[in-house]
């Protein structure tokens, strides 16, 4: 009984026709020598890594597709966010009449918010935006007298002349001598704009402010430097 050991290259015939010496020289690679050069001009490693190279940048391009039409959509898609709130272009308001006034509002928000009514369409959807991302956060939103003390904070403890100015109005209010209006929106600053915007529903709520309030206001309002 005679037995036959063969290695692995002795066992396949060393002629192009035989399928398994083919086989053996894709697997190292070794295309040209095979006739496959045409079909493969690289090696199948190289094609793996050119393959895997082509969708790598094609997800990123996916991706980066997506979130710029996910940013041009008026919704607030923020991973945490609680729901998806719709958010306002200047584009989005309609005019109409308010408080026997024309301003424009958002069609779709019944609320009297930030932002809506308002009297420059750029200045409420920024604000109106604002307030919608901090509902969708979950974040409860302060009340009108909460958001009122946050102003007259900010103008008696914030320099510059511009919070200066918003408490000399504030403790004007508080003595029937000015109002917060609509038709001022051309004269107001920009640092307090928002501001002003917003005091325009709460003329009447300024003046019952404490005594104690009203005093810090009128020392601002002459108070040039700190």
């Amino acid at each position: 009984l005679v037995r036959f050991h063969l290695t692995r290259t002795q066992a396949v015939r060393p002629d192009a026709s035989h399928p398994g010496f083919a086989l053996n020289g894709l697997h190292q690679g070794r295309t040209e020598k095979f006739g496959l050069g045409a079909i493969f001009p690289h090696s199948p490693r190289g094609l793996g890594e050119c393959l895997s190279g082509y969708f790598r940048r094609l997800r990123r391009r996916f991706i980066r597709a997506a979130k710029a039409a996910l940013d041009a959509l008026p919704c607030d898609f923020r991973l945490g966010a609680n729901l998806m709130q719709r958010l306002a272009k200047p584009s989005d308001y309609v005019r109409q009449e308010v408080l026997g006034q024309s301003s424009y509002v958002l069609p779709w928000e019944q609320r009297l918010c930030p932002g809506n009514p308002t009297d420059d369409p750029a200045l409420g959807a920024q604000l109106y935006n604002e307030f919608a991302c901090a509902a969708a956060q979950g974040v409860t939103p302060r009340s009108p007298a909460e958001q009122i003390a946050d102003i007259v904070e900010w103008a008696i403890a914030t320099p510059g002349e511009a919070a200066r100015s918003l408490a000399a109005d504030l403790a004007a209010t508080y003595q029937g001598k000015h109002q917060f209006r609509m038709e001022d929106l051309e004269l107001w600053d920009e640092e307090t704009k928002s501001y002003r915007a917003h005091l325009i529903f709460h003329n009447e709520d300024i003046q019952v402010f404490s005594a104690q309030a009203i005093m810090a206001l009128r020392t601002r309002a002459v108070r040039t430097k700190f």
